[in-house]
């Protein structure tokens, strides 16, 4: 014998050696298929699944290992290379747990086959077990009236949802599956973009919202949305997972809330808590588009006379016919607030001081001819009207301080008058 053919034969044995002590079952075979190698894990599993290892019938050893197994390898004579596998192979013995392998049949030459057994057991009792938690999950979130669940990919477009978004928005997996999610928000009401959400997220670890969202039929609900990101190992965000609930109602009866808070419950008037609350945002809009604007300050005319002559009761009646009469006047953008006792404040956006004189000559002779029944009583009322600009930028109060001293004007004038912030009377 060569040196070569020693040193090769010396590979062979180490390489064997190796084979034998792997943590996996493996089986070799020679040219006519019988076992000349067995490792020890291989006669272990076997034992276990009730496979006598010491059978000289090598047929029935690999038709008990996986039915169709022996001829299998009859079939593959002279084929070099994969025979099987991977395939997963359930045994089980007559008394006992089933076992999972993973089985794989090599031909590597001729005269040599092997076919090793990996026990994977365990991962697939863990497969069975997420995959249970997982329905339980799913179970229990769809059963939880109210909730829906979707899986965002990392542009915010839906991956998977729970079937409670049936339930919830009227939408389906044709529907539903690979659309943006800020497409289920109603714009109109709205607008909300996934990196806004994605930014609020990353800065504080997640994000609560309150959006409204639109039913498939058109009809809006609103949704408390908890959007929170899946961390890989290496902290990145692979996906982000939202939870929504039906907030409607618990919305409508906040929005009832802030309502009362900002409207005169006699009038039905906004109050000067709303007028604070809504000039900000309105006069910023306006002043982009650099165009002036305009206040009427009005007072009714001898109020007190009415309250002491007909009662408050009558005095009630008189201030919402005079709410009224304002409202009907207007535009529907114009604003109409009741600041306390007979006071009212007008806002009139894109209107100049000359359109503002004609609105208040206007609601000054409606007041004069109006006509109020209380009881057997007929009321005759009229009402003075300051008017100043709202030039862009200019602070509002101090406009409405001007407004106010042309209503003192007015009334210290003679009163049933419209006088605007220039001390010109019309």
């Amino acid at each position: 014998m060569t040196a070569d053919n020693l040193a090769l034969g010396q590979q062979l044995e180490e390489l064997l050696q190796f084979v034998y002590a792997m943590p996996i079952a493996i089986i070799k075979l020679n040219a006519a298929g019988d076992i000349e190698m067995l490792n020890p894990v291989a006669v272990q599993i076997l034992a276990q699944v009730g496979i006598d290892s010491g059978t000289t019938n090598r047929r029935d050893l690999l038709e008990a290992i996986r039915l169709g197994l022996w001829n299998q390898w009859l079939a593959s004579s002279g084929q070099i290379g994969l025979i099987c596998g991977p395939e997963r192979i359930t045994l089980r013995p007559p008394n006992g747990t089933s076992y999972h392998l993973l089985l794989t049949m090599v031909r590597s030459d001729t005269s040599c086959t092997m076919i090793s057994l990996d026990d994977i057991t365990k991962t697939i009792e863990q497969e069975r077990e997420i995959n249970l938690q997982r329905r339980k999950i799913g179970l229990l979130i769809e059963h939880i009236h109210g909730y829906c669940v979707t899986l965002l990919d990392t542009n915010g477009y839906i991956s998977e949802w729970n079937p409670s978004i049936k339930r919830m928005l009227g939408r389906d997996s044709s529907t539903t599956i690979g659309v943006a999610f800020t497409e289920l928000i109603d714009s109109s009401e709205q607008s909300t973009t996934f990196d806004e959400l994605a930014l609020r997220v990353r800065e504080q670890g997640w994000c609560r919202i309150d959006v409204p969202m639109l039913h498939s039929s058109g009809n809006q609900l609103w949704t408390e949305c908890v959007v929170t990101p899946i961390i890989e190992i290496d902290s990145s965000t692979s996906a982000y997972v939202t939870v929504l609930r039906d907030a409607t109602d618990q919305h409508r009866t906040s929005q009832k809330l802030i309502s009362q808070a900002l409207t005169d419950p006699l009038t039905e008037l906004h109050n000067r808590r709303g007028l604070q609350q809504l000039i900000p945002d309105l006069l910023t809009k306006l002043n982009s588009l650099q165009l002036p604007s305009s206040w009427i300050a009005v007072d009714i005319d001898h109020f007190k006379f009415v309250n002491d002559s007909y009662g408050h009761d009558a005095g009630d009646k008189v201030l919402r016919e005079v709410a009224f009469l304002l409202r009907q006047t207007v535009r529907d953008d114009d604003l109409v607030v009741r600041i306390g006792g007979e006071e009212f404040l007008i806002f009139l956006p894109k209107a100049n001081i000359e359109g503002a004189q004609i609105v208040a000559e206007r609601m000054r002779q409606c007041i004069e001819s109006s006509v109020i029944v209380y009881k057997d009583h007929t009321i005759k009322i009229t009402s003075s009207f300051g008017i100043s600009s709202q030039p862009p930028n200019l602070d509002w109060n101090t406009a409405i301080m001007t407004a106010d001293i042309a209503l003192y004007q007015a009334k210290h004038s003679g009163r049933n008058k419209v006088v605007i912030s220039n001390n010109s009377e019309i």
